[in-house]
């Protein structure tokens, strides 16, 4: 009990409004040039995002626009709202405003605002609604990735829209709430995209009768889920093109095997299986490692490793009858939000333009981490990377913003929110 209460002491200036400092701070611009034009990247240290929830992340947070405000929520379940437009002013210094919401009343458990695994998992706001993903403690020490929604109002007001009536129990081996998923993305006929992660219950990844290693897609009137895909670990990126009917999931790998997902056909009867943990281009963790050869890393597994008896990772999905990444790295990148933009944004001729964020704590000539690539997509669904942005940032969520055709994005390691926009 001493020890809970110091540590809520500890946490409670990231808890409490009335101790939070609501300004962001610009930092130094960066210009980067990309197919012959010229791009800027504004960054701003929010000082209210100041929650270390894993040593060196800081103020962890996702971002969804609603009409000229920006929605910045915290980890920890703290919401914020910025004008949008001030972040392309000249100002140095921009200010947020707190938003009350009841989210609390659906918390029960400490590690939710404290450091560790636990807290939201995304946010979606459509028309005048917000959607917000979280691991929800079912019962004592057993969590699920549930979703909470909200009118947007003077208050938020939040309500369970989706909550599963299965839990992974924290007693099992290797127990891992960073495997949750949650990612949000607004799909077609009524329905969300919704990704969910294992928790390290790998098995549960494969079967139809639970809702854990999955995307789904959930209806906004009656809340009622059904399977898109599985064979999922931890994806961490989701989004749908209206235009051309198409999922894009990121993958977190174990030991590698970090994946970009691409669903041609979601419309298909049949459900598309990404081979998690049957296939995979990374190792068990404890049961494999990196070794340089011939000035590259690569994957040495030891495969007496009981896991490999269940989940053998095997190093090709088409040949055991799953989907094939566009893309994956090994060793991880800590790969996060995928997002596509518009032509007026950025254009690769004959070929659609998509971004996505990476994590991971360095950069190195054999991890490309820290940073946003750019990519582009052909006819042949060839991935290609035109262009890495070092950024020495978390880049954790990144959104398109139709309005100002510019990129807005959160970054962690040092609890940023930035924009990606052309310069003339």
């Amino acid at each position: 009990a001493e020890n809970k209460r110091a540590l809520l002491d500890a946490f409670l200036p990231h808890l409490n409004k009335n101790m939070l400092d609501l300004r962001l701070k610009k930092l130094p611009d960066q210009v980067v040039e990309i197919a012959g034009q010229k791009f800027k990247i504004s960054k701003f240290r929010a000082n209210f995002l100041n929650l270390v929830k894993r040593v060196p992340e800081r103020g962890p947070a996702y971002i969804d626009f609603k009409d000229n405000k920006l929605f910045i929520v915290q980890e920890n379940g703290l919401f914020f709202i910025v004008p949008k437009n001030d972040f392309l002013s000249d100002k140095d210094a921009l200010n947020a405003s707190f938003y009350e919401s009841n989210i609390t009343n659906f918390i029960n458990y400490f590690e939710f605002f404290s450091s560790g695994q636990f807290g939201i998992k995304d946010i979606l706001i459509i028309k005048n609604k917000i959607y917000v993903s979280y691991i929800h403690e079912m019962e004592p020490d057993c969590f699920n990735t549930s979703i909470l929604e909200s009118e947007i109002s003077k208050k938020l007001i939040f309500s369970i829209f989706y909550s599963p009536r299965q839990c992974i129990k924290k007693e099992i081996p290797n127990f891992n709430a960073h495997q949750s998923g949650g990612r949000l993305s607004m799909y077609k006929n009524n329905q969300i995209l919704f990704s969910t992660g294992e928790y390290r219950a790998r098995l549960t990844a494969q079967k139809l009768d639970n809702p854990f290693g999955k995307i789904l897609a959930i209806n906004m009137d009656s809340g009622e889920a059904k399977n898109i895909s599985i064979g999922h670990r931890n994806p961490q990126g989701l989004y749908y093109s209206q235009q051309y009917d198409e999922i894009f999931s990121t993958e977190h790998g174990p030991n590698g095997g970090d994946e970009v997902n691409h669903n041609t056909n979601p419309n298909s009867d049949d459900i598309e299986n990404f081979g998690w943990p049957i296939a995979s281009y990374g190792g068990h963790y404890g049961g494999s490692e990196y070794e340089l050869v011939n000035n590259a890393l690569k994957l040495k597994e030891y495969r007496d490793m009981k896991e490999y008896e269940y989940a053998p990772l095997h190093k090709n999905h088409k040949k055991y009858g799953f989907t094939e990444p566009l893309m994956h790295f090994s060793p991880s990148s800590g790969i996060s939000q995928i997002i596509e933009v518009e032509k007026n944004f950025l254009e690769f001729k004959n070929k659609r333009t998509l971004i996505f964020g990476t994590m991971g704590y360095a950069v190195t000539n054999f991890i490309p981490s820290l940073s946003i690539f750019v990519m582009s997509l052909d006819k042949k669904n060839i991935f290609r990377t035109e262009k890495q942005i070092v950024l020495n940032e978390r880049v954790r969520d990144l959104i398109y913003d139709h309005e100002t055709d510019a990129v807005f994005f959160s970054g962690d390691s040092n609890g940023v929110i930035g924009i990606f926009y052309k310069t003339e």
